[in-house]
């Protein structure tokens, strides 16, 4: 089955101008790296996508998990329309504010989120050298 890269490079870096994400902030909705992203937007070649990739991308792109995949084999785009999610009756209790202390562990949770992206990220670049690498041998 023929594969439509550029296609799905067109219709990622479309919808992330239309939700107006930089790269990190799509890479950060998505799970991915900076470089993952990089790879999608500009169709490297030599970079393998996997399945669960597309379906993180589609999904940080407020579309259905399988939306890429579709893009990608040039299946015809199915629609799934989102159920209809139940009002909160107003009898439910409202979540308590936020304490001093819950913000610090937030701050440090966000700065863990922070290192495991970079963590992250320089793997990937690694991957890219070493496919590179073995791509030239």
């Amino acid at each position: 089955m023929a594969q439509d890269w550029d296609a799905v490079a067109r219709a990622v870096t479309t919808r992330a101008a239309e939700l107006q994400l930089t790269q990190r902030q799509l890479a950060k909705r998505s799970g991915l790296g900076v470089v993952t992203i990089r790879a999608v937007q500009n169709n490297y070649p030599d970079r393998r996508i996997r399945d669960r990739t597309l379906s993180a991308l589609s999904q940080a792109l407020d579309w259905p998990a399988h939306h890429l995949d579709d893009v990608l084999t040039g299946a015809p785009i199915r629609t799934n329309q989102p159920p209809e999610q139940a009002p909160i009756p107003a009898s439910e209790p409202t979540p308590p504010e936020t304490s001093g202390t819950d913000v610090q562990v937030l701050e440090a949770l966000n700065r863990l989120q922070g290192a495991v992206d970079d963590i992250r990220e320089r793997l990937e670049r690694i991957e890219l050298a070493i496919d590179t690498r073995l791509r030239a041998e």
